[in-house]
């Protein structure tokens, strides 16, 4: 036993003897009293260890030294602990007795029944602390009773408030007017990878019911910073189950900007973001054809690797439109399949609807496979219906499955790929889009090949189908050799190329041959310089600062292209990245002639200790 430990117990024990009070003497009042408070055993040993000492001690003849093997002066070897990624939570045993430290400016009690702390009091024992200006610790029933500016701290949780009475083990008691930051694991026990959500409000009472269990009166709820409250949920009563993970409230109110946006009667919800089967953020609005368009989703949670929302839509000039969507996730694939309909919409006067199919699949051995298949009942849909922008404009649906292979330096993919040209009321309103049944491509990029050279190639076989246009068949291939000369502040890569196509053509305008054919041979050579310095970037020392000046010539030949028809080319658009590409054309059916070179300059800020870039400035041409 240290002496400090054995001070402290030796003045517990000439209290008690004293009378059984704590109180302290007036020498001491002055300064801050530290009060250890144990339990009756760790006493009652203290006590007998002192009766021992009043015994009268025999002397004893001196032991002869014990012979000692050399070897055992040995330095013993090291200890080794096991290795760990992260630090191991303290388990608490509720069968070990820990002790309970107070400090304040004046401390009295009764030993073993109550400890009265007044001015700057702190406890602190296992896994809490209390703050307070008043403090009433009842060791037997292990219960604290404080009052004025009370902080209670449970690891990452914080109460304030003006009153509370809480039995420590049992975390039974209450809270009054708190003001409170919870976040817990369930049942207090960490979890690897779980990031807990911390929740933060008031209320006029808080009520603790046992480990992870709260109830509020009046009170508020956010994840939001504090200070920061851009959305909360207020009601007359909550319940925060942190075991389960789920909060339930009754007549709940959520602001959004200190503006309701909803009422409910009942309502609960997740506590750390896990997914909970329930009702979700309904959304309205009005459109000048549909009227008043109201949707309130509902949420399914049918398994952590899979789920499903329902949302019932109605529509005020329309009808009511049911939408679904089902997601699924596995190891080996995933998918999602979602479905809309609308039975005879007053406006249309028909049926309407639209779905879409999407699955992903790894069959192993470097396969995998994939399906994306939608459509839609007519051309006008995502027009009418639609409520993004980015699908009000979309006419045609994709419809594909592939199959791929991944060798490592090389990949292979099969595929079929059509686009659906809606119709109206079975009449077409749409051209065809070109469908490619099937298309085949081989690519593949090899580097450290011998004298540093690196290779880099595509292969493509596309059978291009139209209802009434041109149609065929496309072979591409593009072999490329390159030889990177690389260092720290330096680059130079030259690359030469042939892109060879042919084609075997049917419904070919007059005069043009079945069979056409084409070889260009492209070159190219790309410089880059990288330099760098520190500078001070307001009031931000030893900035990165570097010019990257980069010059880029390439040269294709001339050939004569206006037989060859155009299946799935067009113009490239331009853009910094573009004006670093050999081909001026996006697709295999054009090769643009080119002699010419485009130089660059860009200029970088970057912060040294995160390598985080905060400005990138280009001009080139």
């Amino acid at each position: 036993m240290s002496l400090f430990l054995r001070a402290n117990l030796i003045w517990l024990l000439s209290c008690a003897l004293a009378g059984g009070s704590l109180a302290a003497e007036d020498d001491l009042s002055t300064g801050a009293i530290t009060h250890a408070v144990t339990m009756p055993a760790m006493v009652e040993g203290v006590a007998a260890e002192a009766t021992a000492l009043e015994k009268p001690v025999v002397e004893r003849p001196a032991m002869a030294p014990l012979a000692v093997d050399p070897a055992l002066l040995e330095p013993l070897p090291e200890p080794l602990l096991h290795s760990t990624g992260r630090m191991q939570p303290l388990l608490r045993d509720s069968r070990e007795n820990y002790p309970s430290f107070i400090t304040s400016d004046y401390l009295h009690g009764t030993q073993d029944v109550e400890t009265i702390a007044e001015g700057d009091v702190k406890m602190r024992t296992l896994g809490r602390s209390v703050d307070s200006d008043h403090l009433i610790y009842r060791p037997t029933e292990d219960e604290v009773e404080a009052t004025g500016h009370v902080v209670l701290h449970r690891d990452a949780d914080v109460i304030r408030g003006p009153k509370m009475r809480l039995r420590l083990e049992d975390n039974v008691g209450y809270f009054e007017q708190p003001q409170y930051t919870i976040s817990r694991m369930p049942m207090g026990v960490p979890a690897p990878g779980k990031v807990l959500t911390p929740g933060s409000g008031e209320a006029s009472r808080m009520d603790f019911e046992g480990e992870g269990l709260y109830r509020l009166k009046n009170a508020t709820y956010t994840t939001c910073e504090v200070g920061r409250r851009d959305w909360y949920a207020e009601a007359d009563e909550m319940r925060l189950d942190y075991n389960s993970e789920v909060a339930q409230t009754t007549n709940a109110r959520v602001y959004f900007g200190g503006v309701p946006i909803l009422y409910s009667p009942w309502m609960s919800f997740s506590l750390n973001h896990e997914r909970k089967t329930g009702l979700l953020t309904p959304t309205w609005g009005e459109t000048s054809q549909g009227g008043f368009d109201y949707t309130q989703p509902w949420y399914w949670n049918i398994a952590p690797n899979m789920d499903a929302t329902i949302a019932p839509r109605w529509i005020e000039r329309r009808g009511v439109q049911l939408n679904t969507e089902f997601r699924y996730l596995n190891p080996n694939y995933s998918g999602e399949i979602s479905n809309q309909y609308l039975p005879n919409d007053k406006i249309y006067r028909d049926d309407r609807y639209a779905y879409s199919v999407l699955h992903n699949q790894s069959l192993g051995y470097g396969f995998s496979a994939a399906v994306n298949y939608s459509g839609v009942s007519d051309y006008r849909y995502f027009s009418d219906l639609s409520t993004r922008m980015a699908l009000v404009t979309q006419t045609y649906m994709l419809q594909q499955g592939s199959l791929a292979y991944s060798g490592g330096w090389w990949n292979a993919n099969v595929s079929g790929i059509r686009y659906d040209a809606p119709q109206d009321h079975g009449k077409t309103v749409l051209p065809g889009i070109y469908s490619r049944l099937p298309q085949a491509t081989l690519s593949g990029s090899r580097a450290n090949l011998p004298l540093g050279l690196s290779f880099a190639g595509n292969a493509e076989y596309v059978d291009f189908t139209h209802p009434t246009a041109v149609i065929g068949q496309r072979w591409t291939a593009y072999p490329q050799i390159s030889l990177p000369l690389q260092t720290a502040a330096f680059g130079f890569t030259p690359k030469i190329g042939v892109h060879a196509t042919r084609y075997t053509l049917d419904r070919q305008a007059a005069g043009v041959p079945q069979y056409l054919s084409r070889s260009v041979p492209i070159a190219s050579i790309d410089s880059t310089v990288a330099l760098e310095r520190e500078i001070d970037w307001f009031g931000k020392k030893n900035t990165l600062q570097t010019l990257e000046p980069r010059l880029y010539y390439v040269y294709i030949p001339r050939r004569e292209q206006s037989q060859f028809p155009v299946f799935d080319t067009g113009a490239a658009g331009f853009d910094f990245s573009q004006i670093f590409t050999e081909n001026r054309y996006a697709g295999n059916d054009r090769i643009g002639d080119a002699n010419q070179i485009t130089a660059m300059l860009t200029s970088r800020l970057i912060d040294p200790a995160s390598g985080r870039q905060m400005l990138s400035a280009s001009v080139g041409q």
